[in-house]
């Protein structure tokens, strides 16, 4: 399935400010370019009935994201950018997922900045923000599609666990 880097409208229509990563429920989950069709959003890797416009009302902790055609390419399957729901408190497992054959070095980033000590495949996160992961797979530098992690306040309690995200 092939996935679209990060949609600046996403940012900018969803969830206010691009720095804003921590909020109440419901949280307004866009990214859908203008005229896409076959619309489907998607909670923890399952359809969610009914969530079939350009925009869905998140109401609980999860990993969220839509598929849809997009009628400027014509391609299928086409999908938004991963937002992840956490609950105050909370954290995430993002898994790169990587195959870095001979490389190394490993690197998480955080809004471009890198975040210290997280140096693996895996890492766990607890504050909002926008990661991606950076390797060297023996011969260039990939990264990774970015992950939006929103942090529910604490008044909002939305659920008991959040998902584990699998970064392709």
């Amino acid at each position: 399935m092939k996935q679209f880097s990060l949609l600046i409208s996403f940012l900018l229509l969803s969830l206010v400010s691009m720095a804003q990563y921590t909020g109440s429920l419901p949280v307004t989950l866009s990214g859908v370019p203008s005229g896409a069709t076959g619309i489907q959003w998607f909670q923890d890797d399952a359809p969610i009935s009914g969530a079939n416009s350009a925009t869905y009302n998140a109401t609980t902790v999860g990993n969220y994201y839509a598929t849809y055609t997009d009628a400027s390419t014509s391609c299928t399957d086409d999908r938004t950018v991963s937002v992840v729901l956490i609950d105050s408190g909370g954290s995430v497992n993002l898994n790169g997922s990587t195959n870095n054959g001979t490389g190394s070095a490993y690197q998480w980033y955080n809004d471009g900045s890198t975040v210290s000590g997280a140096t693996t495949a895996n890492y766990t996160a607890t504050t909002g923000g926008l990661y991606s992961l950076k390797y060297n797979n023996g011969t260039c530098e990939i990264e990774t599609n970015q992950t939006y992690v929103f942090v529910l306040s604490s008044s909002c309690n939305a659920g008991t666990a959040a998902p584990i995200l699998v970064k392709n």
